[in-house]
């Protein structure tokens, strides 16, 4: 959802107009369901497909990517075999793409957010919500810090010109004297953080990224298939904060009133909290059970 709001604010200052708040819903709710109902059929051709077949899986990805084809083709029929590697190429492509901006945004956006002073309410320059009343801020939420990076930059522009300018506006020569401060501060800083820390952070995640594929897939300890099995751990164990993190950003004082989901989602996204925190509690004790078991059966050391 932070990613999604980076970039919906990112083509708005390319283009020069703000959209309504309908179609960055719709932009929004566009993307998450076609992912969701790809994420349903995959989940379910991997049950109905690869799962239960005692099949032993290559741990080199060039192999295993065509163990995997071959298995679809095997049970839908030869004309998949162009439909599923080229889908799997596809989404592939189109998460590295992701991952490999949308982390530098958002990294550039929280040092933005965290090194810019915070001024308290009632201070001059606080940020104000409506009748100019000061919002009040939680700052102990690091979401919150983003989403008010977010805010903060459309405020200024506006303040500036009345309605977002177009990032070459960014580039214009030194502010006037009477230039408000403002202003001043929109004609020095991006408005979505520095592109030094977005190339920093780019660089830092493709080295890793790097570093990790060829400590993994170079090792004779099952190379691909522990990688797989990492991202899966991790991202299992990760969903709980994240679902969070998501809840607390847009319920946040930096969300107007009006656009905050109804009691009934909210109540929706508690559940969703919940749920992935049982998920991932269980799936932590079924990583753990056999060590636990292990522990329990330990023959006493004797003497």
């Amino acid at each position: 959802a932070v990613w999604s709001s980076i970039w919906t604010l990112a083509r708005a200052r390319t283009t020069g107009q703000r959209g309504t708040t309908d179609s960055i819903l719709l932009d929004f709710d566009a993307g998450y369901l076609s992912t969701l109902i790809l994420a349903i059929g995959f989940a379910m051709l991997g049950a109905g497909v690869m799962h239960g077949r005692g099949i032993a899986f290559e741990s080199s990805s060039v192999a295993f990517a065509g163990q995997v084809v071959d298995l679809y083709a095997s049970q839908l029929g030869e004309w998949t075999r162009p439909v599923v590697a080229t889908a799997a190429f596809l989404t592939m492509l189109s998460t590295t793409i992701a991952v490999a901006d949308g982390f530098p945004r958002t990294v550039a956006a929280f040092v933005e957010a965290w090194s810019r002073p915070i001024p308290k309410a009632g201070e001059k320059g606080a940020r104000t919500r409506g009748a100019g009343k000061a919002a009040t801020r939680n700052d102990s939420i690091v979401p919150t810090l983003i989403m008010s990076a977010i805010a903060d930059s459309i405020e200024r522009h506006e303040q500036l010109a009345g309605k977002l300018l177009p990032s070459a506006a960014v580039a214009t020569p030194a502010a006037p004297a009477e230039t408000s401060p403002d202003a001043a501060d929109l004609v020095r800083t991006k408005a979505l953080g520095s592109p030094r820390i977005y190339w920093a952070a780019f660089a830092v995640i493709a080295v890793g990224a790097a570093m990790i594929l060829m400590t993994v897939l170079g090792s004779h300890t099952g190379g691909f298939k522990v990688l797989i099995d990492l991202v899966t751990i991790v991202s299992f164990l990760v969903a709980p904060v994240l679902v969070l993190f998501n809840h607390l950003c847009i319920i946040g004082a930096e969300v107007p009133r009006e656009h905050r989901p109804s009691t009934l989602w909210q109540a929706w996204s508690w559940i969703a909290i919940a749920s992935t925190s049982i998920f991932a509690a269980i799936y932590a004790f079924t990583l753990l059970k056999p060590w636990l078991v292990s522990l329990a059966v330990a023959p006493t050391p004797a003497g």
